[in-house]
């Protein structure tokens, strides 16, 4: 066993460590090659990989890999439209901050899980996993497709602020995530 740290995660020894790093790093390669992340990105991204990799194995790594390959196909969906839109994603790909704030739960869960053992987390670390997938491909998807927001219960219209309103354009908030939130808490 590598230290207490790790006691419970897949990767308790020196050669799990190595493999996880190296996967990391040829995943990040790739990431920022396809232009999914930007520079930030990737750094922010094999930190959370190589915590998902270490504490939860392959089958975390493998799970991480379908949420990029699903949020990296929907980013690039009806490109044009968004581009026309103003709503579309910067070509250099995600930065940093909006990568944690999809896998930094996701990492701190596997994570515990490495530490602790208890399996909980690691259902945490996956559900985090699938709320970034879903949130992100519907946002997307949802950019192109229609032009306006509606609730799913209702089909009733939802404000949706400008993308170049202040509220938006700050470095704080995306676009898509400012309408998502708006659309969730007030209704026209």
């Amino acid at each position: 066993m590598l230290n207490p740290y790790l006691a419970h995660g897949w990767a308790s020894s020196a050669e799990r460590l190595a493999i996880a790093a190296a996967v990391t790093l040829g995943f990040a390669v790739l990431a920022r090659t396809l232009r999914g992340v930007n520079r930030s990105g990737a750094l922010a991204g094999g930190l959370a990989c190589f915590l998902l990799f270490a504490g939860g194995g392959p089958a975390a790594f493998a799970t991480l890999a379908a949420l990029f390959l699903m949020t990296w196909v929907a980013t690039r969906m009806g490109y044009r439209r968004k581009l026309a839109l103003g709503l579309a994603e910067r070509r250099e790909g995600r930065n940093a901050w909006q990568i944690l704030a999809n896998l930094a739960v996701a990492a701190l869960g596997s994570v515990v899980f490495g530490a602790t053992g208890n399996r909980v987390w690691m259902i945490a670390a996956l559900g985090a996993l699938s709320e970034a997938a879903t949130d992100t491909v519907a946002s997307e998807v949802g950019q192109y497709r229609r032009p306006d927001a509606r609730l799913i219960t209702t089909w009733e219209r939802v404000f949706q602020w400008p993308p170049d309103s202040p509220e938006c354009s700050s470095t704080a908030f995306s676009a898509p995530r400012c309408n998502a939130a708006a659309g969730l808490i007030t209704k026209r």
